[in-house]
């Protein structure tokens, strides 16, 4: 868990969220495992899900799935 007083915690969260993301797209994550990550990392739940429908975009899938 990175600290809110960290003055990284901007880049630090966007190296975790990037992580999470090349194991979503690389399918070793479900939406729920992708979410939950998130929000471990510091995200409010529908910030993880705005990023998970996101990623669903990217790759042409219908959101909601």
């Amino acid at each position: 868990m990175i600290s809110h007083s960290d003055p990284e915690k901007p880049a630090l969260l966007d190296m975790q969220k990037l992580r999470m993301d090349q194991c979503w797209h690389k399918g070793q994550i479900g939406d729920a495992t992708y979410v939950r990550s998130l929000t471990f990392c510091g995200y409010l739940p529908k910030d993880a899900n705005t990023e998970l429908n996101l990623l669903k975009l990217e790759r042409g899938m219908p959101l909601g799935t």
